[in-house]
């Protein structure tokens, strides 16, 4: 059955590593290697990693829009953002974001 969807999918300890392993920014390479390391029956694929990531990223912004979730996430991330929206439709209009340190090292090498 190797290759097959069913052999392919993740067991909860298997999932659960690998939440902890993407919330730790360790790269999918890496977390792949990991899984088979440590469940060595494990016959997931880079495919299979890229969907718990993105399934664990809709778990995480439910019930937000994505302008919401995408908000959420700046807070969450420490970065600095502005934004304007237009008052009678309630569109955004601008953004503006950036890291800490990247304005940091924009304001000490401005030119």
């Amino acid at each position: 059955m190797e290759g097959h969807a069913f052999a392919m999918r993740l067991t909860d300890n298997e999932f659960r590593l690998v939440a902890d392993l993407s919330a730790k920014n360790v790269k999918p390479h890496d977390i792949l290697s990991t899984l088979k390391e440590k469940y060595p029956k494990n016959v997931s694929t880079f495919q299979t990693i890229y969907n718990a990531k993105t399934k664990i990223r809709k778990n995480e912004h439910e019930g937000m829009t994505q302008m919401q979730g995408l908000l959420s996430s700046l807070k969450k991330g420490g970065y600095i953002y502005y934004y304007r929206a237009n008052n009678l439709s309630n569109e955004l209009e601008d953004l503006f974001f950036i890291h800490p340190t990247s304005l940091e090292i924009w304001q000490a090498f401005h030119k």
